[in-house]
């Protein structure tokens, strides 16, 4: 039985490479080995017609990943689906990509079905460990306030790839385009655009001018993306292989392979002096490069041998006489999959996309600092990463104005990032007669659009991060003190980060019943039983009942809530109940006067298995007993 169970996967690849050599798909099989997915397409489309192949899962797995190749995500889903149903065998990578795509559908729910059968096909996978804590992440993430505002270039944004665009010292905005002022370039047989170009506009701070391209760098294969040194004398751009006349021959498919390749121009009057970099091969891709604002570090993506995965990212330095060994950046930045479109700001934070860090789908940017040791890569939220391939972030520190790509609309296109002025500021509550510190207050913030709260902090220390642009009001209210509202306006312009709030304490007289003397609650520090400053004020005014009374005996009872032992809390009452004797006697009162014990949790006011805090509150009291009047 193992040995039949064994067999029959192999029996089915076998089959499948056997229709793989059939006539009738060598024209779209040939098409596909080329990587031209759209005419691959429309004859995979053809044989489907055709009784024989009807039923393929050769043919609808080949159609499935050409649409997955050019991010036709309707299509790629159909073919998977029926892939997947045709053949129930499938490798756990097809369940993978399947989830993928549904995924960029929002159809959350089957796709985590499909990564549950990953993981049940894969489990020793590291995106399988992955998934099972993406759930909570990606709520970690959502629930997060944005730093951005976000909105499309649509002066530069056009029906093809636009991409990979960082703005210059001098206000120059360059960018990657398969625009139509390139259409007489070869067109893409991938995914049926013209080869890319880079192109270049100015940026006033507001509004793009007319894009041109930049015809130095520009040749007749992908060219771009680019990165440039501060001076503006020296540019690192991407382009193909075949410009060095580097690539493989595949005698079987006529084919030629190129790959992508780091040429490096620079300045030389008024024309540009181009030449490869030394480390570009026929063997590995080079891509994105980044420069550091001091000239002295280049970072770059490639799959050259070292990488972790399918791409890392590297850096390498920048010297006189060329250029030093170059580095993997390691495990705090790359993984097992694909890490690419590095970009490194003035202030030395390097931001790049990964599709394997936990994310929300596709690639995601992420930012780490490389001036802290061991520092962690964190995502950038959901306002700037989608389901779908969010990538090639930039951030100008001079404007303060991040560009980033995303294919969330189904096509690449450049973005605007706008930073959202946020300022933290600190609210200290005291009491406006004494200046003492109070604690446990409760503080709803809001402004004309949305509420938020603050929640109660023992250690006194509340932190809210205010939108710089709003008017907010803060409402405070505590048990003991009148409530109050505090206007805070023009947050960007306070000199302060700290908000003291003074609140006015309601002065209330004892009651006096014929059984005891009501005062206000007399409070203890936890697990401790010395007078609290507050605790004072209200014994003074029982010392101020019994001088009015000068024959009024009193017995104090003490109790505790139900938390802790029972033998403990009888304990503590007890303690308790003696620091209150002992502080009315020290006031002047004769200790014949008044007595106290404690009495613990015996004698609980709201009696409850599951207390609430407030019933909890309730319970812990002291009570002023009239034993004399």
């Amino acid at each position: 039985m193992k040995k039949k169970l064994f067999t029959l996967p192999i029996l089915l690849f076998t089959m499948w490479n056997l229709i793989a050599q059939d006539s009738y798909t060598q024209t779209a099989d040939e098409l596909f080995q080329r990587f031209e997915f759209n005419q691959a397409i429309k004859e995979y489309l053809k044989l489907v017609e055709k009784p024989k192949y009807k039923s393929s899962s050769y043919v609808f797995e080949k159609l499935a990943t050409s649409y997955y190749n050019i991010f036709d995500v309707e299509n790629a889903s159909l073919w998977y689906s029926k892939l997947i149903k045709t053949n129930p065998l499938t490798d756990g990578e097809i369940h993978y990509r399947y989830a993928q795509i549904l995924n960029a559908l929002n159809k959350y729910e089957e796709a985590n079905k499909q990564m549950d059968i990953f993981v049940k096909k894969s489990p020793s996978d590291y995106r399988a460990k992955a998934h099972k804590s993406k759930i909570e992440y990606l709520k970690n993430y959502t629930d997060k306030p944005t730093d951005f505002k976000v909105k499309p270039i649509t002066a530069l944004n056009t029906k093809f790839s636009d991409f990979g665009g960082f703005l210059t010292a001098d206000n120059t905005f360059y960018f990657v385009s398969a625009e139509k002022m390139n259409a007489d370039k070869k067109r893409k047989g991938w995914n049926n655009q013209p080869y890319l170009d880079i192109y270049k506009a100015k940026f006033d701070g507001e509004n793009f001018n007319a894009s041109e391209p930049v015809k130095e760098l520009n040749s007749k294969w992908h060219d771009g993306p680019l990165s440039i040194t501060a001076d503006g004398n020296t540019i690192y751009f991407i382009s193909e292989s075949f410009n060095q006349n580097l690539y493989k021959k595949e005698k079987n498919n006529n084919l030629k392979l190129g790959q992508l390749g780091l040429f490096i121009a620079t300045k030389s009057d008024d024309s540009w002096d181009i030449k490869p970099f030394p480390l570009n091969s026929n063997k590995y891709s080079i891509s994105s490069p980044a420069i550091s604002k001091d000239g002295k570090t280049l970072y770059f993506s490639s799959d050259m041998p070292g990488t972790y995965g399918n791409f890392d990212i590297w850096e390498i330095e920048v010297t006189k006489n060329g250029f030093g060994t170059p580095k993997n950046l390691g495990k705090e930045v790359n993984t097992k999959g694909y890490e690419d479109y590095s970009y490194i700001s003035d202030d030395n934070i390097l931001y790049f996309a990964s599709n394997q860090r936990e994310g929300f789908g596709g690639l995601d940017i992420y930012a780490i600092d490389r001036t802290i040791k061991n520092a962690t890569a964190k995502n950038l939220g959901a306002t700037i990463n989608s389901k779908r391939d969010d990538f090639s972030f930039t951030y100008n520190t001079k404007s303060k104005i991040g560009f980033f790509t995303s294919n969330i609309k189904g096509n690449d296109d450049l973005y605007m990032a706008l930073p959202i002025c946020k300022k933290q500021i600190q609210i200290i509550y005291k009491d406006s007669k004494t200046k003492k510190s109070i604690q446990n207050v409760n503080a709803e913030v809001s402004n004309s659009s949305t509420n938020a709260f603050v929640e109660n902090n023992t250690k006194n220390k509340y932190f809210y991060e205010f939108l710089c642009e709003e008017n907010y009001t803060v409402a405070s209210s505590k048990e003991g003190y009148m409530p109050q509202t505090t206007a805070l306006e023009a947050i960007e312009n306070r000199s302060s980060n700290i908000l003291e709030i003074f609140l006015e304490p309601i002065e209330k007289a004892p009651v006096i019943t014929e059984t005891e003397v009501i005062l206000q609650p007399v409070y203890f520090e936890f697990n401790e039983s010395n007078i609290t400053y507050q605790g004072a004020l209200e014994l003074d005014k029982l010392v101020t009942v019994m001088n009015s009374h000068p024959s009024m005996n009193i017995f104090v009872k003490s109790h505790t809530d139900s938390k802790g032992r029972k033998k403990y809390n009888m304990t503590l009452s007890d303690k308790r109940a003696q620091a209150t004797v002992q502080y009315i006697i020290s006031k002047g009162i004769d200790e014949n006067r008044i007595s106290g014990k404690g009495f613990g949790e015996s004698d609980l006011k709201v009696p409850c298995k599951k207390c609430t805090e407030a019933e909890h509150s309730q319970n812990r009291r002291s009570e002023f007993i009239i034993i004399k009047k």
